[in-house]
């Protein structure tokens, strides 16, 4: 049977939602599919109607509703307790993790705060149970699905067809190559890329995005300098190493410049990257949670 989880992320134990636990919940929970839409529209010009100038996907909103009982009044208690701490201290710097695990046992999971559903409805002569219907929102529409780990190296647990980069040939003393990279879910993600040295000139090119970006660094070996991170979503662009060290001014597409960085999207993506002067302990990683609009 699906099932929910609530963690609240502060070190205690994932609260299961299980009915043989005292947290029935009942007639199913809302918002896991689709989220609200919001059309944005301004008048015509001919003052008849209006055009349509774009579709924002809104906030999502989890409401599960909730019979919380024990077999005695001390037992509910605790339970009910339990229940109000987990929400009472999420806040949207430290929200609660929900996970949904469907039928098949795929996780998948969302981050809400709590906004209301715990004033409850206490039954009039039962002081063992009590009814919830508790309110989460998560300012993402999107449930996330399981992680993706994607790397490229000199060494790989399993080898991958390598397609050659015009102008280059492999050695040992290089990473690169082109690769179709599937990426599930509804939307685009914007992951940050992990480099580990040693290296040179890294290039990183979502040809089905149209995006390229080219670092030219020499990665060391050792230390934290030894590990780069360029980070991709938007307002967020950075490339820092382990120290912390800006090396946004080492990014050089050519004399004519034009680097962007952007986003896997949905489906698949070619992809083109190298790394050069590299050694066996070299790599290019990027890891991300796929974006899906309904659990």
């Amino acid at each position: 049977m699906p099932e929910l989880i609530l963690d609240p992320q502060d070190g205690t134990p994932p609260l299961v939602l299980d009915w043989q636990d005292g947290y029935a919940i009942q007639n199913g929970p809302l918002g896991l599919g689709l989220p609200p839409r919001k059309i944005v529209e301004r008048m015509r010009v001919d003052g008849h109607g209006t055009d349509l100038v774009a579709t924002i996907i809104g906030a999502r909103d989890i409401t599960v509703p909730l019979d919380v009982y024990g077999a005695t009044r001390q037992q509910f208690r605790q339970r009910r307790n339990r229940l109000q701490t987990i929400c009472g201290r999420s806040t949207h710097a430290r929200p609660i993790r929900v996970t949904y695990r469907d039928d098949a046992g795929v996780p998948e999971w969302m981050q809400g705060t709590y906004v209301g559903g715990l004033d409850g409805d206490e039954r009039a002569g039962d002081d063992r149970s009590e009814l919830f219907a508790i309110v989460l929102r998560d300012g993402c529409p999107y449930w996330r699905g399981p992680r993706v780990d994607e790397s490229w190296g000199l060494r790989r647990p399993t080898p991958r067809p390598w397609f050659p980069v015009l102008g280059s040939s492999p050695s040992a003393s290089a990473i690169g190559g082109r690769r179709t990279l599937f990426v599930p879910g509804s939307a685009e993600v914007y992951p940050p890329w992990v480099v580990e040295g040693p290296g040179t000139r890294l290039t990183i090119h979502n040809r089905t995005a149209g995006w390229r970006v080219v670092i030219d660094h020499e990665i060391p070996s050792v230390g934290p300098a030894s590990v780069i991170t360029v980070t991709t979503a938007p307002g967020e662009q950075a490339v820092r190493d382990g120290h912390g060290v800006n090396l946004f001014g080492a990014i050089t597409n050519g004399p004519k410049g034009g680097w962007t960085m952007g986003p896997l999207l949905p489906g698949d993506n070619e992809l083109e990257v190298t790394l050069r002067a590299s050694g066996d302990r070299s790599s290019v990683a990027v890891s991300y949670d796929p974006l899906l609009l309904a659990a």
